[in-house]
């Protein structure tokens, strides 16, 4: 996510020069980022912090698929009677509402029907307030510098701040705090590109009716794990990038400080969506738990650490 990387710059950049003045002049150490969670990456790992989810058990999660026999969903709009097949491994069937969003079946259906609800969310042009929660866990679990674990532990947790905000989106735009337009495109996750998320890219993907007459949708995304070393990206978490935003160390600029390895991984993102029974985007959870380690720092002074953490982001629309 585009906020993650902001979030591991800084903390990056922090923790190294904290580094600096209280290790001024010793013998050069290994910077190692081991963020425990529960293992799904987030692109390289970074000095000092790799802003990472946690583990996945505080990240609330949207409802696991629901088995329901075979029903005949009645045409609507422009729907034509679709029969949802019994529920297989991944797919939750549930039956459309009389009237309302016609609910996915196969996870094919539910990865193509949750693509189609949050790509046109971030097209959208018109006027829409976006409440965005985010709830951000990192902590620094391992130091090469013993001393200092409990005191950059500290200095973490106390930067990185929780927060509930809500932008007032005008023809599908707002001014940000620095003056910079910014879309709805830029604003839900994964921020500036489209989600493009298939069944081959998740191990879990299914859908649920809701009451209002529109659906819910869960997918959940496999473990990966990203290594970078030494100026290269020996592996990338593919499947996360077409749903989420894992963080990219190899195009992080921390000048001065140099990330020598890090090892990242995902254990794996899960996105949940609310469509209502218009067939609009009307809220999007993403929870990103993730552990690491990695090798930064500057000049001889090098540190490794270990963190685990997770991100969780809500985003509440109401079209107006």
């Amino acid at each position: 996510m585009k906020k993650e990387t902001k979030i591991v710059a800084v903390i990056l950049s922090l923790l190294i020069i904290f580094l600096s003045g209280v290790v001024v002049g010793s013998v050069s150490k290994g910077f190692n980022l081991t963020i425990n969670n529960n293992g799904a990456e987030v692109g390289a790992a970074a000095p000092v912090v790799t802003t990472t989810a946690a583990p996945v058990t505080q990240a609330p999660t949207t409802q696991a698929p629901v088995t329901a026999a075979p029903t005949t969903a009645a045409p609507q709009g422009g729907d034509t009677t679709t029969t949802a097949a019994p529920a297989t491994d991944a797919t939750t069937t549930t039956a459309a509402p009389s009237s309302g969003a016609a609910v996915p079946s196969t996870p094919a259906e539910v990865c193509a029907a949750y693509c189609k609800a949050v790509n046109e969310a971030k097209a959208y042009t018109g006027n829409a307030s976006v409440r965005r929660i985010e709830q951000i866990d990192v902590g620094v679990d391992s130091c090469s510098v013993p001393m200092l674990q409990s005191t950059l532990d500290s200095v973490v947790r106390s930067f990185i701040k929780s927060s509930d905000e809500t932008f007032e989106m005008v023809n599908g735009a707002y001014q940000n705090d620095s003056g910079e337009t910014r879309t709805m495109n830029d604003r839900l996750y994964p921020g500036g590109r489209n989600v493009t998320v298939a069944e081959a890219n998740v191990i879990s993907a299914t859908a649920a009716a809701a009451g209002d007459g529109g659906y819910t949708v869960t997918i959940k995304f496999p473990a990966e794990t990203s290594v970078y070393d030494n100026g290269t990206v020996v592996s990338s978490p593919t499947n996360h990038l077409t749903g989420v935003d894992p963080l990219d160390l190899a195009t992080l600029d921390l000048s001065p400080f140099e990330i020598f390895n890090a090892d990242m991984k995902y254990s794996g993102a899960t996105c949940d969506a609310t469509v209502n029974a218009e067939g609009k985007l009307v809220k999007l959870h993403i929870n990103l738990p993730l552990e690491g380690t990695g090798t930064a720092g500057k000049g001889p002074v090098k540190l490794d650490i270990g963190v685990s953490g997770f991100m969780d982001t809500t985003f509440e629309i109401t079209y107006k």
